[in-house]
Protein backbone atom coordinates (compact mmCIF):
# COMPACT_ATOMS: atom_id res chain seq x y z
CA UNK A 1 0.00 0.00 0.00
CA UNK A 2 1.47 3.44 -0.97
CA UNK A 3 0.92 5.89 2.05
CA UNK A 4 1.59 9.47 2.18
CA UNK A 5 2.58 11.49 5.95
CA UNK A 6 2.88 15.07 6.48
CA UNK A 7 3.93 17.12 9.23
CA UNK A 8 5.66 14.42 10.43
CA UNK A 9 8.00 16.03 13.02
CA UNK A 10 10.92 13.57 12.21
CA UNK A 11 8.89 10.21 13.21
CA UNK A 12 9.68 8.55 10.22
CA UNK A 13 11.61 5.45 11.50
CA UNK A 14 8.66 4.60 13.64
CA UNK A 15 7.00 4.90 10.20
CA UNK A 16 9.25 2.26 8.63
CA UNK A 17 9.21 -0.18 11.37
CA UNK A 18 5.58 -0.28 11.64
CA UNK A 19 5.06 -0.72 8.14
CA UNK A 20 7.48 -2.28 6.07
CA UNK A 21 5.91 -3.92 3.59
CA UNK A 22 4.39 -0.57 2.39
CA UNK A 23 5.30 2.53 0.39
CA UNK A 24 5.84 5.33 2.76
CA UNK A 25 6.10 8.68 1.13
CA UNK A 26 7.30 11.00 4.40
CA UNK A 27 7.40 14.76 4.40
CA UNK A 28 8.21 16.87 8.23
CA UNK A 29 6.49 19.99 6.80
CA UNK A 30 3.11 20.16 5.18
CA UNK A 31 1.99 20.00 1.60
CA UNK A 32 0.35 22.66 -0.44
CA UNK A 33 -2.33 21.68 -2.86
CA UNK A 34 -0.61 21.16 -5.63
CA UNK A 35 2.47 19.41 -3.91
CA UNK A 36 -0.09 16.94 -2.12
CA UNK A 37 -1.89 16.16 -5.18
CA UNK A 38 1.32 15.62 -7.56
CA UNK A 39 3.12 13.67 -4.41
CA UNK A 40 -0.07 11.96 -3.38
CA UNK A 41 -1.30 10.67 -6.56
CA UNK A 42 -0.85 6.88 -5.94
CA UNK A 43 -1.75 6.99 -2.63
CA UNK A 44 -3.96 4.97 -0.75
CA UNK A 45 -3.60 6.09 2.74
CA UNK A 46 -3.01 10.03 3.45
CA UNK A 47 -2.09 11.07 6.83
CA UNK A 48 -2.07 14.70 7.78
CA UNK A 49 -1.98 17.32 10.48
CA UNK A 50 -3.91 20.08 10.91
CA UNK A 51 -1.51 22.78 8.10
CA UNK A 52 -2.06 20.33 5.05
CA UNK A 53 -5.51 21.46 4.13
CA UNK A 54 -7.60 18.16 2.17
CA UNK A 55 -10.66 19.67 0.53
CA UNK A 56 -12.53 18.38 -2.55
CA UNK A 57 -9.87 19.38 -5.13
CA UNK A 58 -7.53 17.58 -3.49
CA UNK A 59 -9.95 14.57 -2.83
CA UNK A 60 -10.89 14.56 -6.38
CA UNK A 61 -7.78 14.40 -7.81
CA UNK A 62 -6.28 11.51 -5.84
CA UNK A 63 -7.90 7.66 -7.65
CA UNK A 64 -6.90 5.49 -5.19
CA UNK A 65 -7.45 6.86 -1.78
CA UNK A 66 -9.55 5.06 0.35
CA UNK A 67 -8.78 6.76 3.74
CA UNK A 68 -7.75 9.86 4.98
CA UNK A 69 -6.02 10.07 8.75
CA UNK A 70 -5.63 13.88 10.65
CA UNK A 71 -3.32 13.19 13.62
CA UNK A 72 -5.00 15.66 15.28
CA UNK A 73 -8.77 16.16 17.44
CA UNK A 74 -9.88 18.89 15.04
CA UNK A 75 -10.41 17.95 10.95
CA UNK A 76 -11.81 20.96 9.83
CA UNK A 77 -8.93 21.26 6.79
CA UNK A 78 -10.54 17.87 5.59
CA UNK A 79 -13.41 18.07 3.58
CA UNK A 80 -15.65 14.84 5.56
CA UNK A 81 -18.11 15.69 3.62
CA UNK A 82 -16.74 15.32 0.17
CA UNK A 83 -14.64 12.25 1.20
CA UNK A 84 -17.79 10.12 2.93
CA UNK A 85 -19.70 11.34 -0.77
CA UNK A 86 -16.47 9.50 -2.41
CA UNK A 87 -16.21 6.67 -0.24
CA UNK A 88 -13.43 7.59 1.17
CA UNK A 89 -13.40 7.20 5.18
CA UNK A 90 -11.64 9.89 7.74
CA UNK A 91 -10.30 9.27 10.83
CA UNK A 92 -9.33 11.27 13.54
CA UNK A 93 -8.13 11.36 17.16
CA UNK A 94 -10.56 12.19 19.29
CA UNK A 95 -9.08 11.57 22.78
CA UNK A 96 -5.51 13.19 21.75
CA UNK A 97 -3.99 15.03 24.33
CA UNK A 98 -6.41 16.53 26.81
CA UNK A 99 -4.00 17.01 29.44
CA UNK A 100 -1.17 18.36 27.93
CA UNK A 101 -3.67 20.95 26.43
CA UNK A 102 -4.65 21.92 29.79
CA UNK A 103 -1.11 22.23 30.78
CA UNK A 104 -0.35 24.29 28.41
CA UNK A 105 -3.15 26.38 29.03
CA UNK A 106 -1.89 26.95 32.44
CA UNK A 107 1.87 27.49 30.84
CA UNK A 108 0.88 30.35 28.78
CA UNK A 109 -1.72 31.82 32.28
CA UNK A 110 1.71 31.55 34.10
CA UNK A 111 3.79 33.32 30.98
CA UNK A 112 0.95 36.38 30.87
CA UNK A 113 0.87 36.55 34.61
CA UNK A 114 4.64 37.21 34.71
CA UNK A 115 4.57 39.19 31.13
CA UNK A 116 7.80 36.48 30.30
CA UNK A 117 7.33 36.68 26.46
CA UNK A 118 8.19 40.99 27.34
CA UNK A 119 10.68 40.27 29.48
CA UNK A 120 12.22 37.48 27.02
CA UNK A 121 12.14 39.95 24.06
CA UNK A 122 13.62 42.81 25.92
CA UNK A 123 16.69 40.79 26.91
CA UNK A 124 16.75 39.29 23.45
CA UNK A 125 16.50 42.43 21.44
CA UNK A 126 17.97 44.81 23.32
CA UNK A 127 20.60 43.13 25.26
CA UNK A 128 19.10 44.28 28.93
CA UNK A 129 17.07 43.23 31.82
CA UNK A 130 15.15 45.51 34.00
CA UNK A 131 12.82 43.07 36.04
CA UNK A 132 10.33 46.25 37.30
CA UNK A 133 8.06 46.53 34.26
CA UNK A 134 8.03 42.75 34.20
CA UNK A 135 7.23 41.93 37.68
CA UNK A 136 3.50 41.00 37.05
CA UNK A 137 1.04 39.94 38.74
CA UNK A 138 1.44 37.46 41.54
CA UNK A 139 -0.41 34.43 41.49
CA UNK A 140 -0.33 33.87 45.59
CA UNK A 141 -4.52 34.07 46.45
CA UNK A 142 -5.90 33.57 43.47
CA UNK A 143 -8.26 31.72 41.75
CA UNK A 144 -6.80 30.03 38.38
CA UNK A 145 -9.11 28.07 36.21
CA UNK A 146 -9.93 27.15 32.52
CA UNK A 147 -13.61 27.14 31.61
CA UNK A 148 -15.58 26.29 28.17
CA UNK A 149 -13.05 24.53 26.70
CA UNK A 150 -14.94 21.50 25.39
CA UNK A 151 -12.69 17.56 25.70
CA UNK A 152 -9.87 19.87 25.52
Amino acid sequence: MKMVFTELLGSHDRLKEAFPDDELILFDGPLDKEELIDEAQEAELLSVFIRTPVDEEVIDSLPKLSMINTRSVGFDHIDAKHAAERGITVTHVPEYGPHVVAEHAFCLLLACARNLISADRSVKDEKKFDFHPFMGVELRNKTLGVLGTGKI
